[in-house]
Protein backbone atom coordinates (compact mmCIF):
# COMPACT_ATOMS: atom_id res chain seq x y z
CA UNK A 1 0.00 0.00 0.00
CA UNK A 2 1.18 3.62 -0.54
CA UNK A 3 0.46 6.58 0.91
CA UNK A 4 1.16 10.26 0.33
CA UNK A 5 1.25 12.18 3.71
CA UNK A 6 4.60 12.49 5.31
CA UNK A 7 4.88 11.28 8.78
CA UNK A 8 7.77 10.86 11.22
CA UNK A 9 6.89 6.92 11.59
CA UNK A 10 8.14 5.83 8.31
CA UNK A 11 7.27 2.59 9.63
CA UNK A 12 3.39 3.24 8.75
CA UNK A 13 4.27 4.79 4.99
CA UNK A 14 5.80 3.51 2.10
CA UNK A 15 7.22 5.13 -0.68
CA UNK A 16 5.28 5.92 -3.94
CA UNK A 17 5.79 4.44 -7.32
CA UNK A 18 7.79 7.30 -9.65
CA UNK A 19 4.85 7.68 -11.80
CA UNK A 20 1.14 8.68 -10.62
CA UNK A 21 -1.43 9.51 -13.45
CA UNK A 22 -2.12 13.38 -13.13
CA UNK A 23 0.93 14.27 -10.89
CA UNK A 24 4.28 15.37 -11.93
CA UNK A 25 5.67 13.18 -9.68
CA UNK A 26 5.37 11.53 -6.17
CA UNK A 27 6.29 14.83 -4.39
CA UNK A 28 3.46 16.43 -6.42
CA UNK A 29 0.64 13.80 -5.58
CA UNK A 30 2.13 14.04 -1.65
CA UNK A 31 2.19 17.86 -2.05
CA UNK A 32 -1.56 17.96 -3.07
CA UNK A 33 -2.95 15.38 -0.82
CA UNK A 34 -1.04 17.26 2.35
CA UNK A 35 -2.78 20.76 1.22
CA UNK A 36 -6.20 18.88 1.27
CA UNK A 37 -5.76 16.61 4.81
CA UNK A 38 -6.22 13.33 2.85
CA UNK A 39 -4.10 10.43 2.01
CA UNK A 40 -4.12 8.55 -1.26
CA UNK A 41 -3.23 4.63 -0.88
CA UNK A 42 -2.72 2.30 -3.77
CA UNK A 43 -4.14 -0.62 -2.63
CA UNK A 44 -3.78 -2.91 -6.12
CA UNK A 45 -1.95 -2.19 -9.60
CA UNK A 46 -4.79 -0.14 -10.75
CA UNK A 47 -6.80 1.08 -7.65
CA UNK A 48 -6.76 3.64 -5.13
CA UNK A 49 -8.00 4.32 -1.97
CA UNK A 50 -8.57 8.25 -1.07
CA UNK A 51 -9.30 9.05 2.66
CA UNK A 52 -9.04 11.56 5.31
CA UNK A 53 -5.58 12.42 6.95
CA UNK A 54 -6.80 12.59 10.47
CA UNK A 55 -5.81 8.81 10.82
CA UNK A 56 -3.37 6.58 12.60
CA UNK A 57 -2.32 3.08 11.99
CA UNK A 58 -3.60 3.33 8.31
CA UNK A 59 -7.15 4.08 9.88
CA UNK A 60 -9.39 7.49 8.79
CA UNK A 61 -12.45 8.20 6.62
CA UNK A 62 -12.73 6.38 3.73
CA UNK A 63 -13.73 9.40 0.80
CA UNK A 64 -13.54 6.96 -2.43
CA UNK A 65 -12.29 4.36 -4.34
CA UNK A 66 -10.74 5.20 -7.34
CA UNK A 67 -9.77 2.50 -10.21
CA UNK A 68 -7.84 2.69 -13.52
CA UNK A 69 -9.84 1.78 -16.78
CA UNK A 70 -8.65 1.92 -20.23
CA UNK A 71 -10.88 4.74 -20.97
CA UNK A 72 -9.92 6.72 -17.54
CA UNK A 73 -10.26 6.54 -13.68
CA UNK A 74 -13.56 5.55 -11.94
CA UNK A 75 -14.58 7.15 -8.80
CA UNK A 76 -16.68 5.80 -6.60
CA UNK A 77 -17.57 8.07 -3.79
CA UNK A 78 -18.96 7.16 -0.66
CA UNK A 79 -21.10 9.08 1.62
CA UNK A 80 -24.82 9.35 1.53
CA UNK A 81 -25.23 6.97 -0.91
CA UNK A 82 -22.19 5.67 -4.11
CA UNK A 83 -21.48 8.14 -6.93
CA UNK A 84 -19.51 6.76 -9.60
CA UNK A 85 -17.61 9.18 -11.98
CA UNK A 86 -15.58 8.70 -14.64
CA UNK A 87 -12.28 11.43 -15.13
CA UNK A 88 -8.84 11.58 -17.30
CA UNK A 89 -6.75 11.31 -15.07
CA UNK A 90 -6.18 10.54 -11.46
CA UNK A 91 -5.02 13.89 -10.33
CA UNK A 92 -8.57 14.50 -11.17
CA UNK A 93 -10.85 12.35 -9.56
CA UNK A 94 -8.85 12.99 -6.55
CA UNK A 95 -9.65 16.96 -6.96
CA UNK A 96 -13.54 16.02 -7.19
CA UNK A 97 -13.14 14.14 -3.78
CA UNK A 98 -11.87 17.25 -2.25
CA UNK A 99 -14.37 19.92 -4.03
CA UNK A 100 -16.90 17.57 -2.90
CA UNK A 101 -15.78 17.03 0.67
CA UNK A 102 -15.48 21.06 0.77
CA UNK A 103 -18.99 21.39 0.09
CA UNK A 104 -20.10 18.75 2.50
CA UNK A 105 -18.55 20.37 5.27
CA UNK A 106 -19.59 23.86 4.41
CA UNK A 107 -23.08 22.52 4.20
CA UNK A 108 -22.36 21.20 7.68
CA UNK A 109 -21.41 24.54 8.83
CA UNK A 110 -24.30 26.39 7.46
CA UNK A 111 -26.99 24.31 9.25
CA UNK A 112 -25.08 22.37 11.83
CA UNK A 113 -26.21 19.04 10.77
CA UNK A 114 -24.24 16.63 10.66
CA UNK A 115 -23.33 13.53 7.82
CA UNK A 116 -21.49 10.46 7.68
CA UNK A 117 -18.93 9.83 5.20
Amino acid sequence: MFATSPSSDTSELERLPATIPGFSDSDAAAAYCDRHDIRLCQVASHGWLVRTADCAEGAGTVLGCIEEHLDGFELMELGGGFRWSTFGTLSEAVAQLVVDRRQHQDSEEDDGSVRLL
